[in-house]
This record gives C-alpha cells, sequence and structure tokens, in this order.
C-alpha cells in the first residue's frame, strides 16, 4: 500500500465501565511511544554484543483545543482501571493498545484559549 498523510482516524475509548466511546472529534493530536526493554547476554567467548529483547510496552498521549465535549470529558474523569483504545486507520487496520490513564489536564491561556492532554 502506498504512503499516505493526513487521513482521517477514528479513536475509541473505554470509560470506567468498559464501554467504548467515540472521542475522535475532540483529539488533535495524538503520540504511541512503544518501547522495548533489552538485556545483554554476551558470553566471554564473543567479540560482539548479544542481547534479548524483553517486554513491551506502549505510552499513548492525546491532546486537543477547545473545551473537550462532555462524552470526551467522562472518559477521562474516572481515571481508575484499565482501557482499551482502538484506533482505527483508514485502510480497514486497526490498533488496539491497553492502558491504564496516568493523567488528564485542561489548560485555560490568558488569550482564553482552552487545550487538554492526556497521557496513559
Amino acid at each position: 500500500m502506498a504512503k499516505f498523510a493526513g487521513f482521517p482516524m477514528t479513536y475509541t475509548l473505554d470509560n470506567s465501565a468498559g464501554s467504548g466511546i467515540a472521542i475522535t472529534n475532540d483529539i488533535g493530536t495524538i503520540t504511541l511511544n512503544t518501547t522495548a526493554g533489552e538485556q545483554e547476554v554476551t558470553g566471554l567467548d564473543k567479540s560482539a554484543m548479544e542481547r534479548l529483547q524483553l517486554l513491551e510496552d506502549t505510552e499513548v498521549s492525546m491532546g486537543g483545543n477547545g473545551f473537550p465535549s462532555s462524552t470526551t470529558r467522562a472518559v477521562f474523569n474516572t481515571m481508575t482501571g484499565s482501557r482499551t483504545l482502538v484506533i482505527g486507520y483508514p485502510d480497514s487496520v486497526t490498533a488496539t493498545v491497553e492502558l491504564i490513564l496516568l493523567s488528564y489536564n485542561v489548560q485555560r491561556g490568558q488569550d482564553g484559549g482552552i487545550s487538554w492532554t492526556a497521557t496513559g
């Protein structure tokens, strides 16, 4: 498939009751950072490093401009429990991430502009 940019995506995040809520309209930016640990296991008989890949983890950062809708606020206002984030791409591929919400912040600037961020 060809590469493309500027394409629409869909975002669904579970609320605290486990029901998937569409929050696509309120999200302006999203970053998925997937990392894996590594362990060095080089034996004394080797002249180069040997490594094993360990467990993976993903951090999600998202944000938007303007006061989020009541639906989105309800998803983020209760931070307990694990959540499922499903990102739908236009070529029918989805990314599913299990996460725990770590923060939800709403900021109001001196000019009156409102923005929000959330991490998991």
